[in-house]
């Protein structure tokens, strides 16, 4: 496992550099740059448009501008914002707890709703019961998370008085008001990644419990229930784990629309802002973040492989 592990790490160094390069080239193709947004909201500063983009190094060539970026990213430095000179890691650093969090519980919420959802969908097969999880499966596929979440608070502000936190409280000021704040956006943007786990839960069960090694459990007199939680569901799970590792860049992407709509001061809401400035290196840095993050769940993920299925081996 070892070598399998340091073979999909040295696989994972080109691929961040292709997202690097890919982000880079992309960044600079959004109509304006930054200086055109200073100018629009710091009219009072003193030079010229030119001298500014001079200044924060916009009128070097593009390989150049490429050049310093891949330089600085092999010494571990992200940049500093043009929009505001602070260093890109110091901004990253102080709102990635909000998003982690939030993808985090987001995950953990639609598992927690999938999995025994999908088992009891499996075991109650072509009943009211099934057709009826089934539906609402559909249906959570259906409906936009943005729209769900805005249907959310503007009827829970209309019938019940109630509206989203307007200030973010960490967890360390107080856990339980942090938890609330949390919870109703993860439930919200959890739901279409639950339809989802369910259903792949449902038909991997439904798979697994036609084998004959589970008809053979069953002859030997064991219980139903032992044979599906202890022997078929195990199995079962190779692909649904799958599915929460690829559900990681969703949940990631996710929080840009959750952190605007709950007010939570993330990844998310630095993105919508960078895009606004023009600000290229906050950019790159918080989706370079994103994408190195997805590469990591995704080895975390093949290896879980082994865990659940001790006939698999890496090599």
């Amino acid at each position: 496992m070892f070598v399998y592990v340091l073979r999909r790490l040295s696989l994972a160094v080109p691929t961040v550099w292709l997202v690097a390069t890919i982000l880079f080239l992309l960044v600079r193709m959004i109509p304006g740059d930054t200086v055109d947004v200073m100018f629009d909201e710091q009219s009072s500063y003193a030079g010229s448009m030119d001298e500014l983009r001079e200044k924060l190094g916009l009128n070097d060539p593009l390989m150049v501008q490429y050049g310093d970026y891949i330089l600085d990213l092999a010494r571990g430095d992200l940049g500093r914002s043009l929009f505001n000179n602070v260093p890109v890691r110091d901004e990253i650093a102080s709102r990635a707890p909000v998003t982690l969090q939030l993808a985090l519980m987001t995950l953990v919420v639609a598992s927690a709703i999938a999995l025994p959802v999908g088992v009891i969908a499996a075991t109650k097969q072509d009943t009211p019961l099934d057709y009826g999880l089934r539906s609402i499966s559909f249906l959570l596929l259906a409906v936009p998370n943005f729209f769900l979440g805005t249907m959310v608070i503007l009827y829970g502000s209309v019938l019940f008085g109630w509206i989203p936190p307007v200030t973010y409280v960490t967890v360390f000021q107080d856990p339980w008001s942090n938890f609330v704040q949390f919870l109703i956006p993860a439930l919200i943007f959890g739901s279409s990644l639950a339809a989802s786990q369910m259903r792949m839960t449902r038909t991997m069960l439904l798979e697994t419990l036609r084998s004959d090694y589970v008809r053979t459990a069953m002859s030997k007199g064991l219980r139903y229930r032992d044979v599906v939680l202890k022997h078929a569901l195990r199995n079962a799970l190779l692909p649904v784990i799958t599915i929460i590792g690829l559900q990681v860049a969703g949940a990631l992407g996710g929080t840009v629309i959750a952190e605007q709509i709950f007010n939570l001061p993330g990844l998310g809401r630095l993105t919508v802002n960078a895009v606004r400035l023009r600000d290229y290196p906050v950019l790159q840095g918080v989706n370079l973040l994103f994408a190195v993050t997805i590469v990591g769940v995704n080895l975390i993920v093949d290896l879980s492989y082994a865990y659940l299925n001790p006939q698999i081996r890496y090599r």
